[in-house]
């Protein structure tokens, strides 16, 4: 009996890189960002699987090139302004998700010439009141 379950622990199924890597891709995505994710993942894990087979490296040089260069292109920039700016603006958002809903903003009205042009529409007149005998009944009519 011994060697038969040395026989069935032997007769593995093959799992060619390719799978593995797109079977990972799918996990992690779908970890990170839901259905969509699982579907990019898997995609991507299936290149990667693939270019590891034929022996390539994989992620292709080239990406990783780019990849550094944008590094120190945001490192020259100033990184520390950009993070700041993107600071104020989260700063900004959370303000303005703080202010009470139920009021609203007054419409802005255009400057210059344009609101000068425009009139506001004019109003309904008002009809002159009857007048009322003092000696009659009031009736449901106006």
């Amino acid at each position: 009996m011994s060697t038969k379950s040395k026989t069935t622990a032997k007769a593995n199924v093959p799992l060619t890189k390719q799978t593995a890597g797109a079977v990972t891709g799918a996990v992690v995505g779908s970890m990170v960002a839901g259905p969509a994710g699982a579907i990019v993942g898997g995609v991507a894990g299936a290149m990667m699987g693939k270019r590891v087979e034929q022996g390539k490296t994989a992620i292709p040089r080239r990406a990783v090139a780019a990849v550094k260069s944008a590094a120190k292109k945001v490192q020259k920039a100033g990184a520390a302004k950009a993070i700041k700016a993107a600071g104020k603006s989260m700063a900004q958002t959370a303000k303005k998700a703080a202010k009470p809903a139920a009021k609203k903003a007054a419409p802005k009205r255009p400057a210059g010439k344009k609101a000068a042009a425009k009139k506001p529409a004019k109003k309904a007149a008002k009809r002159p009141a009857a007048k009322k005998s003092s000696g009659a009944k009031k009736t449901g009519r106006r």
